[in-house]
């Protein structure tokens, strides 16, 4: 059993670090990486052509994690480590669209009752597919859905997300500020 004290504490955690986002709905996603000094390019991964950081190509290689595999592509600009991946294990059935799940979860931050519980599990998937940390700090997220692009800075460092060829998945790029 739930205790009372536990969701107003989880409620009062959500809404602190839901207080610290700066939603942005763009229409253009070269801005907001030129706000952050990141050059861009067009570029087709995966089978899609997505916007992408400004880098060079250093290697392609697949992860094993559990009975998933990953392809990974990886990227170095001079002030980057760059990568986008993809989970290419063969779906067992039809997930669905994983970006129109994730725009979903960004609307419900400002849709669903505050202190709701499917306002927290909302925050709590939120926060888990844009890898989102448990430190509060200020998030700058921009949603390009013409152009089905989601991006999440957090100081220097960021990540994108786009939905693959099939839709079935999810592309994530990440960005890491060399130190």
């Amino acid at each position: 059993m739930i205790s009372i004290s536990s969701v107003a504490f989880s409620c009062e955690k959500t809404i602190e670090a839901i207080k610290l986002i700066d939603l942005n709905y763009v229409t253009d996603l070269k801005v907001p990486f030129k706000q952050f000094q990141i050059e861009t390019e067009s570029k087709v991964l995966f089978e899609r052509d997505i916007l992408t950081a400004k880098g060079e190509f250093i290697s392609k290689e697949k992860i094993n994690i559990g009975a998933r595999t990953f392809e990974v592509h990886n990227y170095r600009s001079e002030r980057y480590d760059i990568s986008y991946s993809i989970d290419k294990t063969p779906s067992v059935e039809h997930e669905g669209s994983h970006f129109n799940k994730l725009l979903n979860l960004i609307d419900g931050l400002y849709k669903l009752p505050i202190c709701s519980a499917d306002f927290i599990d909302n925050w709590q998937n939120l926060a888990v597919t844009l890898e989102i940390s448990s430190k509060p700090k200020v998030r700058y997220i921009y949603v390009d859905k013409k152009n089905r692009q989601v991006v999440l800075f957090e100081n220097y460092d960021w990540h994108s997300f786009y939905p693959a060829k099939d839709n079935t998945k999810l592309i994530i790029g990440s960005g890491y500020l060399k130190e």
